[in-house]
């Protein structure tokens, strides 16, 4: 990514709202280009994000009647979801998804023809449900079933991790011979699909409309490919949720995986992009309050500093 170019990517503290503040300032921008607003795509995490960005900008709007953007979930995105502008889903070619309860009914009824497994009809599903749940997992995280058979030494372990592998073949071997029987895929799979297919035809041909990523952290390897396309579209931007960027340099460095800033610092860094690169969505009065906050949730080996915070009067917690 070119360092000298302006930047694109933003962040909203966390002490303020950031589907108002998301909101307020996209009506601000919007009043010297009246169309700006409903020409701009919002891609957000889920759908419930949506809905939450939809209330926002009524509440901004103060009741006045105002044309939306596009809001569109990425976290939590199915097939119609991808209809995007001019967009025609049979350009995606992908085969139909197959319910996740067709799926755990299937998988129930694999379960009970396994000697060593079969248990009552209810706990059947429950151990499907759960090899759903395993098959979303791989999907997301861009994992591969050819690993499975691997996991373990099957000498070195002990019975029961053979078994559970075993077990874990349904998944490996048989499920997607049954999947390709039925012409069908599993909705995560097909998701993920998806996002890949939408990513491709960014980088192909970029959108001649505002592209806002906004509240996401990137922690699906899918969405993170996609984020990184958006910031090289000429009108794409990337909003990050609350990013800390009031931790030293130090601290920063020392973050480690359970660390609330972990994913943000992960993203920044697969997209190549620095703390300070990452502007202000909107400047926030409450400077002394981030800063606290960035102190409580600064690393072990910097909580040393706290006896460092000093407060004056005018920087007062109101």
């Amino acid at each position: 990514m070119d360092r000298d170019r302006p930047n694109n990517v933003f962040t909203i503290p966390p002490s303020i709202s950031f589907t108002d503040t998301l909101a307020s300032n996209l009506i601000e921008k919007a009043r010297k280009e009246e169309e700006l607003l409903s020409q701009t795509l919002i891609l957000l995490p889920t759908r419930r994000a949506c809905r939450s960005l939809q209330e926002a900008f009524l509440r901004q709007s103060h009741g006045k009647p105002l044309l939306l953007p596009q809001m569109k979930s990425f976290g939590d995105i199915d097939a119609d979801e991808l209809l995007i502008q001019n967009q025609n889903l049979d350009d995606f070619s992908i085969p139909p998804a197959m319910s996740a309860m067709e799926r755990q009914i299937i998988l129930s009824q694999i379960i009970a023809k396994l000697p060593n497994f079969a248990k009552s009809p209810a706990q059947n599903m429950a151990l499907a449900q759960t090899l759903g749940q395993l098959l979303d997992q791989i999907y997301t995280e861009s994992l591969s079933f050819d690993d499975l058979p691997h996991l373990v030494d099957r000498e070195a372990f002990a019975n029961h991790w053979q078994i559970t592998l075993d077990f874990l073949t349904i998944i490996s071997e048989h499920w997607p011979k049954i999947l390709k029987e039925h012409g069908m895929i599993d909705v995560a799979d097909r998701r993920i699909r998806l996002l890949e297919k939408l990513n491709q035809q960014w980088q192909d041909t970029s959108p001649d409309f505002p592209v806002i990523a906004a509240g996401t952290t990137g922690s699906i390897p899918a969405t993170a490919q996609l984020l990184k396309t958006i910031l090289t579209l000429p009108k794409g931007q990337l909003i990050l949720p609350g990013l800390d960027k009031n931790l030293s340099d130090q601290a920063w460095g020392q973050i480690e995986e359970g660390h609330p800033q972990a994913t943000l610092k992960i993203l920044l860094k697969n997209l190549d992009i620095t703390r300070d690169q990452v502007s202000i969505w909107q400047n926030n009065n409450a400077i002394t309050r981030e800063k606290i906050f960035s102190h409580v949730m600064a690393p072990a080996q910097e909580t040393q500093n706290w006896t460092r915070l000093s407060l004056t009067q005018k920087q007062k917690i109101e």
